[in-house]
């Protein structure tokens, strides 16, 4: 209930999660609403849990997983798990590549997938050039991936037949 000019006004709070949108409450939100709810509140929920997660490396205290591109120009090698199913056990962003080695610099583009083999869905590409032995990293954005999500890349390379070692960037959502 609000109280205005002396005037008492009925306020009906929505229902949790409520995606009806036929008030302005319902597109603002219930204060209990989740990250998975599309009202104002759940959107913001979901962007304060993502800036105030801890980054994360995979893989963590070790080498990083070498990919490599096809033999011909711009022909794409074969998918390369990056990182297993049932190794991050909660919800997660990819946010950054980071790129330890290459065989030659070029220019490459890493194409990022999730799901399991035969059903992968493309999740984010990145294109990177320079000279040889680049190293550094380069920003991604994914979607929302589910808790033990399986992540796979493809690679490219301007002049085929060349691998790339990377490590993945990411955040708990």
């Amino acid at each position: 209930m609000i109280i205005s000019n002396g005037n008492k006004k009925n306020f009906n709070i929505t229902n949790i999660n409520n995606d009806c949108n036929l008030t302005i409450n319902d597109v603002i939100g219930n204060k209990k609403d989740n990250r998975e709810c599309n009202s104002i509140y759940g959107k913001l929920c979901n962007i304060t849990r993502y800036l105030t997660n801890q980054d994360r490396c995979y893989p963590s205290l070790d080498d990083g997983i070498t990919v490599s591109s096809g033999e011909s120009t711009w022909e794409q090698g074969s998918y390369t798990e990056i990182i297993p199913a049932n190794t991050v056990t909660s919800s997660f962003r990819i946010h950054k590549i980071y790129i330890e080695s290459t065989t030659d610099g070029g220019c490459w583009q890493l194409d990022f997938y999730k799901g399991i083999l035969g059903n992968e869905e493309l999740i984010g590409s990145i294109r990177q050039s320079g000279i040889s032995e680049i190293k550094g990293d380069a920003e991604i954005k994914t979607k929302c991936l589910d808790a033990n999500e399986r992540v796979t890349c493809k690679a490219s390379h301007s002049s085929g037949s060349e691998g790339i070692t990377i490590s993945i960037g990411y955040n708990h959502s």
